[in-house]
């Protein structure tokens, strides 16, 4: 209570719902919820997949300052306070060749951003977060560095609200619950955009 947004099933359903699953919930009274994720599979897909997966784990990492991404060399910050979130989008991003750095509130990623903002090139940050939240991280952010690039995520940013954070410089924004496409297709935007 008092920590975080919930549990994230939202955001958990659109994530599934945008690769063409479902979810299975089944609850007991005094013992627990328990969910099932079933994703639709192309056997024919599934062993190159496995093959890819681990390729990419038997990777060695390059140094830093050297990792690729789509659009040019440079990392990802990306803040937000729920874990599994947070995990989830880190594996997107590094699966389409960025590098990311977690940062579980504002703070940290004020820290972050602070010690490596030569080596980052884009800041996604969650609107609601413990200790400080992504639109006072921004406008810190920005006093570092007037150049930067922030994209603000959040389940309940209004039209308004968007238009004045726009304005002020946010690249863009994602409204939770966000599909792997959504996230995909904004960084690429704002880290192409001049």
């Amino acid at each position: 209570k008092g920590r975080g947004a919930g549990l994230g099933l939202a955001l958990v359903y659109g994530i599934v719902r945008s690769h063409l699953g479902f979810i299975d919930c089944d609850t007991t009274l005094g013992k627990g919820t328990e969910f099932r994720i079933y994703l639709p599979v192309d056997p024919e897909k599934l062993e190159a997949s496995e093959s890819n997966v681990r390729t990419r784990e038997n990777r060695l990492t390059p140094p830093p300052g050297k990792l690729p991404s789509v659009s040019g060399e440079g990392a990802i910050l990306f803040a937000e306070d729920e874990e599994a979130l947070a995990s989830a989008v880190q594996s997107l991003l590094e699966s389409e060749g960025y590098r990311v750095l977690l940062a579980k509130d504002g703070l940290e990623a004020l820290d972050l951003y602070a010690r490596r903002k030569k080596e980052i090139a884009i800041s996604i940050l969650d609107l609601q977060m413990p200790r400080l939240g992504g639109w006072e991280t921004f406008l810190r952010m920005k006093e570092m560095d007037p150049a930067v690039k922030v994209i603000i995520a959040s389940g309940d940013l209004g039209k308004e609200q968007r238009i004045r954070m726009q304005k002020a410089g946010v690249r863009d924004s994602l409204r939770k619950p966000y599909t792997t496409a959504d996230v995909v297709a904004k960084v690429r935007r704002a880290l192409d955009d001049a």
